[in-house]
């Protein structure tokens, strides 16, 4: 049996230039956070087949909106963007606490933290910050499979994001979701855009810049590249 492909999705339309840098510049967040749409922060992201996030509400509402898709009778999928929604999430709540007395509490056990550790034996700091210093970045931008910084995001129906060569080469073997047990094919897979996105504005923070762990999955990934 023949699997019908995605119905073309409506084309964004431009933003004139000014509107644009206008409406850049009062963003709090990273670009990736915000609904191409709607231009707010997400709450419930999704996938589309144009490998582009959007608000759940607002991406179903305009191809509803859309003639040319109700001649086609179907309608896009979209895949619920789940590593998205919880960087966007911890990030909200991150900005909330450091503008309330918590956020001030906070800050000030990190810095008696760090004056702690100069005191400790630099053994004892060691094995405190071995896990921290190991995976610096939040969960979702790892791989479930390869533990490791996700390069090339690919995201499943059932919203779970993988290193696409790692997701692949299970699927290959296993034919399952790794997470869900579910039936999953290579031709679903989704690139996830976004989340690529975040990953690449994260590694390139200055207070990244001489973490071990970034620069070695920098180097590997140079690698890479040249092959």
């Amino acid at each position: 049996m023949m699997e019908m492909e995605e119905p073309l999705l409506p084309q964004m339309k431009d933003v004139p230039e000014e509107d644009f840098d206008v409406e850049h510049q009062k963003r709090v967040y990273p670009d990736p956070f915000y609904c191409p749409l709607t231009k707010k922060v997400m709450e419930d992201p999704v996938v589309g087949f144009d490998k582009l996030s959007y608000e759940r509400s607002a991406v179903l509402e305009r191809d509803a909106a859309d003639a040319t898709l109700q001649q086609q009778q179907q309608q896009p999928t979209y895949y619920p963007n789940r590593a998205l929604q919880i960087v966007i999430e911890k990030e909200i709540k991150h900005t909330i606490e450091q503008g309330t007395v918590l956020g001030a509490l906070q800050r000030a056990e990190s810095s008696l933290r760090a004056g702690l550790e100069q005191v400790l034996d630099k053994s004892t700091a060691q094995r405190t910050k071995t896990h921290d210093r190991n995976r610096p970045l939040p969960d979702p931008y790892y791989c479930p499979i390869t533990l490791d910084i996700i390069s090339q995001p690919a995201t499943d129906p059932d919203g779970n994001t993988y290193e696409r060569h790692a997701i692949l080469d299970w699927i290959r073997r296993k034919g399952k979701s790794p997470l869900t047990r579910n039936k999953l094919r290579a031709k679903q897979l989704r690139e996830n855009t976004a989340l690529k996105d975040l990953i690449e504005y994260e590694i390139n923070k200055e207070e990244y810049s001489n973490d071990p762990s970034i620069l070695q999955w920098k180097e590997s990934r140079k690698g890479k590249e040249i092959e």
